[in-house]
């Protein structure tokens, strides 16, 4: 995300990735075209990635908990090429 907001000339913060959802939103929505889908655009798939997450042990994550992370980061994926031009 914060790749994605640094090549739209918008400056990132320190905060987490579960703390940076509505800022990156924002920063997306106010470019022109059809960039961040609708489907992300009314929740936070990030809510629940909490910094501490980053300690626990794989084992314990269940695809019903990894699943909307990872599909959010596959849109972000797109995004980041749409925007620099490799789409």
């Amino acid at each position: 995300m914060k790749a994605v907001m640094r090549m739209l000339n918008r400056s990132t913060s320190q905060k987490h990735v579960n703390d940076l959802w509505r800022e990156f939103v924002d920063c997306v929505n106010k470019q022109p075209g059809e960039l961040l889908s609708t489907a992300f655009r009314d929740r936070e798939p990030f809510s629940d990635w909490h910094i501490a997450g980053r300690y626990e042990n794989a084992k314990r994550f269940q695809i019903q908990r990894v699943a909307p992370h990872r599909d959010a980061v596959q849109h972000i994926r797109t995004l980041y090429d749409k925007v620099r031009g490799e789409d």
